[in-house]
């Protein structure tokens, strides 16, 4: 069974064009990908299921209309583009069988991504394109289980937006499940929805004039082409480029690596698990590069900052729409190559530091500096050098929000979450919580960074291979 339906909310969107909000504008236009699976032991039950899933699809769409739009060009000039609904929107949902996968292989070996191939299991399209979708779905049936793979347009929303998405979604389904509406109060509010706090007046403040964007590179060779790929979907190029690797940390390893970056007196600050996280990564990777052999001096993490709360006035937390600022850190590499023992709390609050920079009047003048900006695409996008840096996110709402839906009585709760991600740089991290203890992390390096992180021993006693 193979089959795809363009499904519409029961009352038709108004055909036309809207705006969107600087913090879209400036996104990576590239397609990013969440794959929910499932415990399905009921075959006798497909239909149902996917009927309940349409459903509950429909009343998202009227719930959140953005997920029925196509993402254009409004000005080729700036580079902005802008939501358009058709005169039939709606959201492609996909419906296949893979009983060559089983549910029960793929929970045993903790749910691998090299288990669930792309071209199974991430639906067309995957990259931006001149009409880009906001969201595609695909149902894949495997032996023991169901795959969900929810396709969002970075453009439209970001990591957070897309578990807004799935929230709402599945109250939807799990309604539907049961034969009742959701009610008003469990709906989204307009507050939710609302952007207007994004837009700041035209400035003339140059993007440079920001942390991440203020210390200059030479360019990587390499860094045209990754992003090219990125945006095209075309994971088989990005392959080539660079190699993505799956790790997980333990609870016992993650208590390991607070013990290593706590302070050491009573003027130091303590420092969040993922900034110890990200700085434990920083620095093995810094040295499986072999920065300093290399004479390349510094090297720089950049954070992504879900600033929805830090807003003046705040967002909404299920804002559905990008809100990321990035937060830089800056260090020699000599420091990120000592051992993580003695340095990975400077490390960790060098991290800290820079989110702590993403204020309100920051945001505000940056929002505003892109609307006064001439070239719009992928403008998010700070100077990288070659194997020289790492950007990290963790959009650990998405993992939350994700675990605590129910999608219906025959599907239940999401068993495990992994996200199918585009890396548009060598050194680009995911870390989130895992949906069962500690946490996941997927890392895109060069092949001879992870060859050289597999032979680290200070590496893998402290993060688990999950290839």
């Amino acid at each position: 069974m193979e089959s795809k339906e363009l499904v519409r909310p029961r009352i038709p969107l108004v055909a036309g064009v809207s705006p969107l909000p600087p913090l879209d504008q400036y996104m990576v236009r590239i397609i990013l990908s969440a794959m929910l699976v499932f415990e399905f032991k009921e075959p006798s039950r497909k239909q149902e299921t996917v009927r309940n899933l349409k459903q509950g699809l429909a009343g998202a769409i009227e719930e959140m209309p953005l997920i029925a739009a196509d993402i254009v060009t409004a000005s080729g000039e700036q580079q902005s583009i802008q939501l358009q609904y058709g005169d039939k929107a709606g959201v492609w949902f996909h419906v296949k069988e893979l009983p060559e996968v089983d549910f029960n292989h793929l929970q045993t070996r903790n749910y691998p991504l090299s288990a669930l191939p792309l071209h199974d299991f991430v639906p067309e399209p995957r990259g931006h394109s001149a009409a880009a979708p906001v969201v595609t779905i695909q149902a894949a049936f495997i032996t023991g289980g169901l795959v969900l793979t929810v396709n969002g347009h970075h453009s439209a929303m970001d990591a957070q937006g897309l578990g807004t998405f799935a929230t709402v979604w599945s109250r939807h389904v799990d309604a539907a499940s049961e034969g009742r509406p959701v009610l008003a109060r469990h709906r989204l509010s307009a507050e939710c929805l609302d952007a207007w706090s994004i837009y700041a007046p035209p400035m003339h403040r140059r993007l440079d004039g920001f942390a991440p964007y203020s210390v200059r590179r030479d360019a990587s060779p390499s860094q045209a082409s990754m992003l090219q790929a990125s945006m095209d979907g075309d994971f088989g190029r990005l392959a080539k480029l660079f190699q993505l690797t799956n790790w997980s940390i333990s609870d016992e390893q993650l208590r390991a690596i607070r013990r290593d970056a706590a302070p050491s007196s009573k003027r130091q600050s303590s420092v969040t698990d993922i900034a110890a996280i990200s700085a434990f990564i920083w620095m093995r990777v810094t040295k499986a590069r072999g920065l300093s052999a290399r004479n390349k001096a510094i090297s720089r993490l950049f954070t992504a900052v879900n600033c929805r709360r830090l807003m003046d006035p705040p967002l909404a937390a299920e804002y559905p729409g990008n809100c990321i600022w990035l937060g830089a850190a800056t260090m020699s590499s000599d420091e990120l190559e000592a051992c993580p023992s003695m340095s990975l709390h400077a490390v960790a609050q060098s991290i800290s530091d820079s989110v702590d920079a993403c204020t309100p009047e920051e945001i505000w003048s940056l929002t505003g500096s892109l609307q006064a900006h001439s070239k719009l695409l992928n403008a998010i996008i700070p100077p990288l050098g070659e194997e020289e840096d790492v950007v990290v996110t963790s959009p650990a709402r998405l993992a939350n929000v994700i675990d605590e839906a129910k999608w219906g009585k025959s599907l239940g709760k999401v068993k495990a979450l992994k996200v199918n991600f585009p890396a548009w740089t060598d050194g680009f991290t995911i870390i989130l919580p895992s949906l069962s203890s500690g946490y996941e992390v997927s890392l895109w390096v060069s092949h001879s960074t992870a060859n050289q992180l597999r032979k680290d021993t200070t590496w893998l006693a402290a993060i688990t291979s999950l290839d």
